[in-house]
């Protein structure tokens, strides 16, 4: 297929008041548009781009201002939410890899060098929550009791079973990060029916409408 755009939809807003918060003053012309776009080999996604313009004409702010957007069209939050997501899962980009490395971060993983909350970026566990769970679009009250109550308990019982504290037998760390490892991706794979819902939802909006 090639580059480009496969559906569009646009609003156009003239404020009639300004939104000191957002930047944007009374006359400001807001351009809002949202599509589904492919590039290269690159399976298609969402996108959703905003454009303000002055009375005049000049060019104040462009790019992913997700949020003048659904000020200025609150009903395309049900696209801004799916931002680079794939068209036809609503899967966000790398789920299982990205998502790891803030779930390592929030949790203090073992074995796991490179995360969220190690350097240079170190995150606190509250960020690397709040991030993972914007990557997964739930909340974080949800990543968190999945975190602490469900999976590392789990990684540690199924640490034990293979019996970590053998001599010779694998190390307990890496034991617990290979079964948290495990039970991350099966995780991941049980959101995958919501964000199908989700990502039909989107592009069901685009459709109604679509620039003709």
């Amino acid at each position: 297929m090639a580059d480009g755009t496969k559906i569009l939809a646009k609003a156009v807003r003239r404020l009639q008041v300004g939104v000191r918060a957002l930047g944007l003053k009374i006359g400001d012309r807001v351009t809002v548009t949202a599509s589904s776009v492919q590039y290269g080999d690159r399976a298609p996604h969402f996108s959703v781009q905003t454009e303000v313009r002055m009375p005049n004409d000049v060019l104040v702010s462009a790019g992913c201002q997700h949020n003048i957007a659904v000020y200025c069209w609150p009903e395309v939050r049900v696209v801004t939410d799916l931002h680079l997501c794939d068209v036809n899962t609503g899967a966000p980009m790398y789920p299982e890899q990205n998502g790891w490395y803030w779930f390592c971060g929030a949790f203090a993983v073992p074995y796991e060098k490179h995360h969220g909350g190690s350097s240079p970026c170190a995150h606190t566990p509250e960020a690397c929550i709040q991030i993972l769970a914007d990557h997964m679009r739930i909340s974080p009250e949800i990543v968190g009791q999945c975190g602490r109550e469900i999976i590392m308990p789990r990684a540690m019982e199924l640490a034990q079973e293979v019996g970590y504290w053998v001599a010779g037998s694998i190390h307990k760390h890496k034991a617990i990060h290979m079964a948290a490892s495990g039970l991350f991706t099966k995780w991941v794979v049980q959101q995958r029916p919501r964000w199908k819902l989700e990502a039909e939802r989107a592009g069901q909006f685009l459709k109604d409408h679509q620039e003709v």
